[in-house]
């Protein structure tokens, strides 16, 4: 599913804060991290879900790593970076909508 994310020109990405009760070695109180990459073509849209116990720039990093074209997410600093590689575009979401005037 990654490689279908990674040969089309258009990804999502986004991250979200979870709690996991049992985790070895971690306090139930910790934050961990869902991580979801979008994309493919629409007849054959992938979605990978990835488990992290932080939120390290690097997980998109790695994931985006051989990645051309346009990526759709928050203003997070990791899809920022992204955006300033050769061959990948960042499209900031909800940018525009809630203030025309906002740019990452």
């Amino acid at each position: 599913m990654q490689d279908i994310i990674q040969n089309h020109d258009i990804a999502y990405a986004d991250e979200t804060t979870l709690q996991v009760l049992k985790e070895k070695d971690r306090k139930a109180t910790t934050k961990s991290y869902m991580w979801l990459f979008i994309g493919g073509p629409p007849d054959k849209r992938s979605f990978v879900y990835e488990y992290h116990p932080t939120r390290s720039r690097r997980i998109a990093t790695e994931f985006f790593e051989d990645y051309q074209g346009y990526l759709h997410a928050d203003c997070y600093r990791a899809y920022v970076e992204l955006g300033k590689k050769e061959g990948i575009t960042h499209v900031a979401c909800m940018a525009l909508s809630v203030k025309p005037s906002i740019t990452c």
